[in-house]
């Protein structure tokens, strides 16, 4: 499935989790979605990559 995200910082997430985690259809699909519901809000708070929140969810 394709996702719309359009921050880069989440976008690296999911280029990461994407490979890491290539046999888990249904988590995929999840952090897909919750990363480009959430990327504009990460637009607006830049220290969320300084401080790596999205790699410990």
């Amino acid at each position: 499935m394709e996702y719309s995200i359009k921050n880069a910082y989440c976008k690296r997430v999911w280029d990461d989790i994407s490979v890491r985690y290539a046999d888990q259809g249904h988590f995929l699909q999840a952090a897909g979605l919750v990363l480009e519901a959430i990327s504009p809000a990460v637009d607006k708070m830049p220290e969320l990559e300084q401080y790596a929140v999205l790699e410990r969810f």
